[in-house]
């Protein structure tokens, strides 16, 4: 609904803010790694925002963050893959939508994998 909406809305925004604060505090003594830190922290929250949205059309907004924590390394790191694509001239522009056809793919087979663990939990 829309109240769900709204604070899911609300829950990332701060999400960002205390991401960007804590990457702008960490900026100046990155030095060179600093493009690093870009990525990691874009890639996090890009991964987030991607996979809940593709995830919660089918399992809800608290279904989605349930399943995102499940396959966790896996959302970050397609998320990193996404920041870097949208850094670059041209291919952000196809960015977007090759990056909600991924997460969409990633979504489902973490429900699948989640579906096989529960099955082979029943059975033994």
């Amino acid at each position: 609904g829309l109240l769900e909406t709204l604070t899911d809305g609300l829950v990332f925004t701060g999400a960002m803010l205390a991401a960007n604060l804590l990457a702008l505090a960490v900026y100046p003594v990155a030095g060179p790694l600093a493009p690093a830190v870009f990525l990691a922290m874009n890639g996090w929250l890009l991964g987030r925002q991607f996979f809940e949205l593709a995830a919660g059309r089918r399992l809800g907004a608290k279904g989605a963050r349930t399943l995102r924590r499940e396959a966790g390394l896996g959302v970050w790191a397609g998320g990193v893959v996404l920041a870097f694509a949208l850094s670059v001239p041209l291919v952000n522009l196809a960015a977007p939508v090759i990056g909600v056809a991924a997460f969409t793919h990633a979504a489902r087979r973490a429900m699948a994998a989640r579906e096989a663990a529960r099955e082979r939990g029943g059975a033994g």
